[in-house]
């Protein structure tokens, strides 16, 4: 039977569901930014050229399983929205002693991250800017309020693929007691992380392309310029702050954030060049805090389900995954 089914969240999770099921049934997405993506996210530069953008979400994904490989080799490959990154990754250990990342194949959206998620979106009906805050109507007719008050609908099928945070607030204005005590929020709590992205004239002359630093500022340093299909003027670092740095530092000014990693910056690679520009983002629900127990949620009886990558270990492939078993639940029922 055909579905009216509504998607909550235009990234991985929501683009492979709404990808997967839309050769059957009437497929709508709501997206609360300005376009699709999550944190497969990348920022445009102020110049002239606006070719120029940077990755400040996810860095890169890995593929390990097949199911995965072949949803890129269906809709991503084909438009070459994706390529391998020849990187050089570190890892410290400890004091000073470092040790190559594994040896594995590392993907990035091309000429951006976002590219993945733009390529996905083609064919999907999709509503941006547009925030859900309520649920409303009974399971099977199901109508969506959206944050100007606007109603949409009627749907027989939502599915949300918001962080648990998001997910929460929505479930409780929309006074779904049931599916509030469904699952333990505490253990789906997201992290957030303070990304910046700083602009060299020069190459800074790291050996290293990414580097996860034992600091208790930054977890994650990369040189965004070497990845494929960047057109970048200089050199282009993204950093990412710990969880337990941003949580401390939440609320900061923007620009004092900016300061104080930059300098972290400098003080990890020995760096001196001046920097040209810089992009700053909060992610406040970045990663998940804990592994889950469940991978996908799906209540029958409400004909609500719940996917994303906090359900799934937090990774890119973990997105697709846990929307994969939920579209599997519903049609198996």
């Amino acid at each position: 039977m055909k579905l009216k089914i509504a998607i909550i969240g235009a990234g991985i999770s929501g683009l492979t569901l709404a990808n997967d099921l839309l050769s059957a049934h009437d497929i709508k997405v709501f997206e609360k930014s300005r376009g699709p993506g999550g944190r497969l996210a990348s920022k445009r530069v102020a110049t002239d050229d606006s070719k120029e953008s940077v990755d400040m979400g996810a860095q890169y994904f890995t593929c390990r399983g097949s199911a995965f490989a072949t949803f890129l080799d269906q809709h991503i490959r084909p438009n070459k929205a994706v390529s391998a990154w020849h990187c050089n990754l570190k890892q410290e250990i400890s004091g000073g002693q470092w040790r190559s990342f594994e040896a594995e194949t590392r993907y990035v959206g091309y000429p951006r991250m976002s590219a993945l998620t733009r390529q996905l979106a083609m064919d999907i009906d999709i509503l941006t800017n547009s925030r859900i805050t309520a649920i409303s109507g009974t399971p099977g007719k199901w109508w969506l309020t959206d944050e100007n008050n606007a109603l949409h609908g009627y749907f027989d099928c939502v599915l949300i693929t918001t962080p648990a945070e998001q997910l929460m607030d929505l479930l409780q204005a929309s006074k779904l007691e049931n599916l509030v005590d469904y699952f333990d929020v505490a253990m789906h709590k997201m992290q957030p992380c303070w990304a910046i992205a700083l602009n060299f004239d020069t190459s800074i002359g790291s050996a290293w392309t990414g580097m996860e630093p034992c600091h208790s500022a930054i977890a994650w340093m990369a040189n965004d310029s070497s990845k494929p299909g960047r057109q970048h003027m200089g050199e282009w670092w993204t950093i990412h702050s710990t969880p337990q740095w941003a949580q401390q530092h939440v609320d900061a000014p923007a620009d004092w954030v900016v300061e104080q990693l930059s300098q972290y910056f400098r003080d990890l690679t020995l760096c001196e060049l001046p920097v040209q520009r810089h992009l700053v983002h909060r992610w406040r629900y970045a990663r998940p805090q804990c592994n889950s127990p469940q991978t996908r949620i799906w209540h029958p009886q409400f004909k609500i389900g719940i996917a994303g990558d906090w359900l799934s270990g937090g990774r890119v492939e973990g997105a697709f995954d846990s929307a994969r078993r939920l579209m599997n639940a519903i049609i198996s029922v």
